[in-house]
C-alpha cells in the first residue's frame, strides 16, 4: 500500500517512508520471534514446584504459586484463558504498584473474565483443561509443602512448547525430552 501512496504526489514522502520501514522493521521482528520459538525450542510455559515461567517473546514473566489462591479456565471470546486468582494483599498490591495504563487493562480483565490476569491456553501442545489442573495441582502441592517440612521425593516440572509439542520433563536435574503425542 505504501508503493502505491508513493506514485501520489499530493502526499509527503518522507512520511510514506517512514511508515513503510516501521511496517517492514515490525514484519521483520515478528518474523525473527516465530523462527526463534521453532528452531530454538525454548518452551513457552516453564512449570517449577514454586512457579510458573511465561516466555512471550523477549519478555518473560514468573508468577509465584505463593501469590496465587486459584488457577481456572476462562473463555474470553472464542480464546481459552488460565485466569489468575491472586490471594487479596497480592491482588490489592498488584493493582497499586501498576501503571496507569497497566491498572486500565487489569480493570477490563476483571470485567471481562472476573480475574486480574490471564495466561494464554491455546496452541500448545497440552490442552487447556489439562494445563489448569496441572497448575492447581502443582499449586496444591506447593502450599502443603510451604506447610509442612518441605519434602516432595518427585518433583515434575513440565516445560510446553507453543509449537514444538514437545515437552520436557524434569526429575531433579536430568533433563528427558519426550514427544508429546
Amino acid at each position: 500500500m505504501g508503493c502505491f501512496l508513493l506514485q501520489d504526489n499530493d502526499i509527503n514522502r518522507v512520511f510514506v517512508w517512514i511508515g513503510i520501514s516501521f511496517s517492514g522493521i515490525c514484519g521483520l521482528f515478528i518474523l525473527y520471534l516465530l523462527i526463534r520459538e521453532k528452531t530454538a525450542n525454548i518452551p513457552y510455559y516453564l512449570i517449577t514446584d514454586k512457579s510458573i515461567v511465561m516466555n512471550s517473546g523477549g519478555k518473560k514473566t514468573e508468577i509465584a504459586f505463593a501469590d496465587v489462591e486459584s488457577f481456572s479456565l476462562k473463555r474470553v471470546g472464542s480464546a481459552k484463558m488460565i485466569g489468575i486468582s491472586y490471594k487479596n494483599d497480592i491482588e490489592i498490591r498488584k493493582k497499586e504498584e501498576s501503571k496507569y495504563g497497566e491498572r486500565l487493562v487489569r480493570d477490563f480483565n476483571v470485567k471481562i473474565a472476573g480475574v486480574q490476569e490471564v495466561l494464554p491456553a491455546y496452541d500448545l501442545s497440552m490442552k487447556s483443561e489439562q494445563l489448569c489442573d496441572l497448575l492447581n495441582e502443582r499449586l496444591r502441592s506447593s502450599s502443603v509443602k510451604n506447610g509442612t517440612d518441605g519434602s516432595i521425593c518427585f518433583r515434575y516440572f513440565s516445560a510446553l512448547s507453543r509449537s514444538s509439542g514437545v515437552s520436557m520433563p524434569i526429575v531433579s536435574s536430568c533433563v528427558m525430552p519426550t514427544r508429546m503425542e
